[in-house]
């Protein structure tokens, strides 16, 4: 995964305690990753990926009880908060999310369903993506109910409106410099698309 924080401080992972089943060496690792990336928000408070690594420290104590799994919620949505684009933090934050459904809370599951809206209209190729990671965990397809309904793709102009689009052409081609400008004000007051990029782990 993506200790690097943790590296810097010398704090081994968790997770490797985890598969190995040393469960003791494994909380006593969690104790020192919560405490170096205490250090780290310190210094740094909007730093995303020591939130998420800050999450994923207190998923691994007491696996597989997850007791504190709603620490570790409240720093993954905060990861997500300070660094909405990344794909690595959606990816495994809303994975996670997508399997502790059932014992969500409304509000949990509100917030689910808005995130996954939000990156399905702004990314299309993530939710294969999401769909693939399940699989390889689970061996079996993910409902898609799970994931909302899919996006209408937008429909051609058709038939009657072939002579307004026309006219709306050779208008635009007359003022091309106007909405030109016009085009780029609109792109830069909407929502940014997540960043495409290789996942760290």
């Amino acid at each position: 995964r993506l200790p690097m924080h943790a590296l810097a401080h010398r704090v081994d992972d968790p997770g490797v305690e985890l598969r190995d089943g040393n469960a003791e060496r494994r909380d006593t690792l969690c104790d020192a990753a919560v405490d170096a990336y205490a250090r780290v928000l310190a210094r740094d408070p909007i730093d995303s990926f020591a939130h998420f690594e800050m999450g994923m420290a207190y998923l691994y104590y007491n696996y597989p009880l997850q007791t504190y799994a709603d620490k570790a919620k409240a720093y993954f949505r905060a990861a997500l908060r300070l660094n909405p684009s990344d794909e690595f933090l959606n990816l495994n934050i809303l994975y996670f999310y997508v399997v502790w459904r059932d014992g969500l809370s409304d509000e949990e599951r509100d917030w689910l369903g808005e995130r996954l809206s939000a990156i399905r209209a702004s990314d299309p190729a993530f939710m294969p993506k999401l769909r693939d990671r399940w699989k390889k965990s689970f061996g079996t397809e993910l409902d898609p109910a799970v994931l909302g309904p899919a996006q209408e793709e937008p429909r051609p102009a058709t038939g009657s409106g072939r002579g307004r689009a026309s006219a709306s052409a050779r208008a635009t081609a007359s003022g091309r410099g106007r909405a030109a400008m016009s085009g780029r004000a609109a792109t830069s007051g909407g929502a940014a698309a997540p960043q495409t990029c290789s996942p760290k782990g």
